[in-house]
């Protein structure tokens, strides 16, 4: 059953995992600032059980980590319909990317609106903290989100 006029926010990522925890970091900003943006996920790893979403609600934003051949930290806002297009490599060491995750929805009749906002990370591999580069960039990609945010 979808919710006209309603937002989605979905942090994606392992908190665990250095730089791939960067979504859920900023849901847990985002949350703080308590700004009315629409409701605001912590999706973690959750891969195909993210489905729903795209039936829950009209739009969509998820905050993820993207594997672009550019400078760490650099942010790309990306529809998602053109994920499989453009010569991304969304990063996923969760279950299922969210490539597969939106192929899947649309397939079963998803009309979502959506769009990643993605950063490039500087290490993702193992465990630890979040990289100074990205930490540095979380009020840049908060005003970036919330800009999005406002136009759907």
């Amino acid at each position: 059953m979808k919710n006209q006029n309603k937002l989605a926010i979905v942090g994606i990522g392992n908190e665990l995992c250095k730089d791939d925890g960067f979504g859920i970091l900023v849901i847990r900003e985002l949350k703080k600032k308590k700004l009315n943006l629409g409701t605001l996920i912590e999706g973690g790893t959750s891969g195909l059980s993210l489905i729903p979403l795209f039936f829950e609600y009209e739009n969509l934003i998820f905050i993820d980590i993207l594997k672009i051949d550019d400078e760490p930290g650099s942010i790309y806002i990306i529809p998602l319909e053109e994920l499989g297009f453009r010569k991304i490599n969304h990063v996923s060491i969760h279950d299922i990317g969210l490539e597969d995750v939106y192929i899947r929805a649309k397939m079963l009749g998803s009309k979502v609106n959506g769009y990643l906002v993605g950063i490039v990370p500087k290490d993702y591999y193992g465990f630890g903290e979040i990289s100074d580069v990205l930490r540095t960039k979380i009020d840049t990609f908060i005003k970036q989100v919330i800009q999005l945010s406002r136009k759907l």
